[in-house]
This record gives C-alpha cells, sequence and structure tokens, in this order.
C-alpha cells in the first residue's frame, strides 16, 4: 500500500443553492449533505418520508434514495455528495449545527477549496471530508444534551477561553436577564460552575503547552498569557493548587534526552 491514498471520505461534488424555492425529485448514488444556511423547508422521499428543516440544519440523505426539497418562503444552502460515510441509511437524518456553527465553517471550507486551484486542494478536501464525517457523527451522538442557554454559554466559554480580556460576567449578563439563573442552570447541567468550567480550559490547556515546552520554546509567563491568564503569579498559584507542582516542574517532567 506504500504510496497509495485512500480518501476514507471522499468529495466528490459540491454546490451552492442561492435563494430556491424547490429542487425537482432526484437522487444519488452516494450521501449527499445540504446544509440550509438561511430559510427552511422540507424534504420529501418517494416512499413518503419526510424531513423537516430550518437554517444551521443539516440534512443527511442516504444513497439512491429519491427525494426533493421544497420551500414555501424560499431557502439558501450549501450541497455536497460523499463517498462512503458511516451514518444510518434508512431514513434522513437531520443535525443542528452548534451555537458556533462549526459545521457551516466545515461546509464553507469544503465549497471554497472544492472550487479552487489550490495546489494541494485533494490532500485538503480528503482531511475536511473526515472532518466533517467525524464531527456530524459527534453531533448526532450527542443530541441535545444542553439546554440552547447553557449550549451557547458552554460554546462561547470554549470559543473564547484563551483570551486574558474574555469576561465571564459579560457574557452571563449578555446571555440571560439573570446571571444567577445561568450560572445555577450551567452548574445543573454541566456538572459544574461556568468560573470552574473555564479555570479548567485554561488549565488544561497551559499543561499541553507545558507538556511541549521544549517545542513551543515559550516561558512561564507566555504560557499563562497564551491560556488566558493576565497574571504569571497567579497562574502559577492556581496551576500548583490544580496539578500538584509548579508550572516548572511539571514541564521538566516532559523533557527529552
Amino acid at each position: 500500500m506504500c504510496g497509495i491514498l485512500y480518501y476514507m471520505h471522499k468529495i466528490l461534488s459540491v454546490g451552492k443553492h442561492h435563494t430556491m424555492y424547490s429542487v425537482p425529485s432526484h437522487e444519488h448514488s452516494f450521501w449527499e449533505l445540504v446544509y440550509t444556511t438561511s430559510g427552511g423547508g422540507k424534504f420529501f422521499s418517494k416512499n413518503g418520508v419526510s424531513a423537516e428543516y430550518a437554517a444551521d440544519e443539516v440534512v443527511c440523505i442516504p444513497p439512491m434514495r429519491e427525494h426533493s426539497n421544497t420551500g414555501k418562503d424560499g431557502f439558501t444552502n450549501i450541497y455536497l455528495i460523499m463517498d462512503a460515510i458511516a451514518l444510518p441509511s434508512k431514513n434522513f437524518i437531520k443535525i443542528s449545527d452548534n451555537p458556533s456553527k462549526i459545521l457551516r465553517g466545515i461546509f464553507s471550507q469544503i465549497h471554497y477549496f472544492f472550487n479552487s486551484d489550490f495546489k494541494y486542494k485533494h490532500d485538503v478536501l480528503a482531511s475536511l471530508g473526515d472532518l466533517l464525517a467525524n464531527c456530524l457523527m459527534h453531533f448526532l451522538d450527542t443530541v441535545p444534551q444542553y439546554s440552547p442557554l447553557v449550549e451557547k454559554m458552554r460554546s462561547d466559554i470554549i470559543k473564547n477561553f484563551s483570551d486574558p480580556e474574555f469576561s465571564l460576567s459579560q457574557t452571563l449578563d449578555n446571555k440571560c436577564n439573570s446571571p444567577e439563573y445561568a450560572r445555577k442552570l450551567f452548574k445543573k447541567e454541566i456538572g459544574k460552575s461556568p468560573v470552574q468550567f473555564l479555570l479548567e480550559l485554561r488549565l488544561n490547556n497551559a499543561a499541553r503547552l507545558l507538556q511541549n515546552k521544549h517545542i513551543f520554546n515559550i516561558n512561564i509567563a507566555e504560557t499563562a498569557y497564551q491560556c488566558g491568564f493576565n497574571d504569571a503569579f497567579y497562574f502559577s498559584r492556581i496551576f500548583k493548587q490544580h496539578m500538584g507542582c509548579s508550572p516548572k516542574t511539571y514541564s521538566e517532567r516532559f523533557l527529552t534526552d
């Protein structure tokens, strides 16, 4: 097999619909994945099965499933044909994007590279195909375990934890009229407070950087700042409390000869 590349999730075709109201009945030999960027409507199959959808939702259509698409008020989408994706293949599958619009970003990148003259676009598309397939499977396996408010807060923290200027209090104020209610709901669903969740993200990221200090070649103060801590002394103290040793001692454990 040396020298042969096998693309696990090969992207065969990509396109966009700009303000459509219907797509006539058709079928494909492979999976069709449709990300609705605006509007909404309903997919119909020949056997009477249907699937309603709205913006920021993906409808996955199995191979050889004749289907049509209609939307009374119109819809726009990005659609692609993909080979060999491990999804249940009996009916339509609808998957909602998360608040950070991860799936929208992947679909947009796939559309861009598929139509570009990028030198290594086939390798990039292979990676994006794997990324998309894995994200879809993840979202499918974790269908709403958190309420919309908690998921928005969680997503916002994950997106901004490395920014030392990130204000958790401001985020809570913006997400809900009662920040205290938001904190309690977050702790009830996640199992830890927003402050604990943020701190763990920062410390875990710091641990990863310290494990590879010989590669990144950054000092403790720089590590602290890159993980969202303005104060290197506070970072060292809090790191020792949670990890059992100082950042310096921790990093030395991973030094190679």
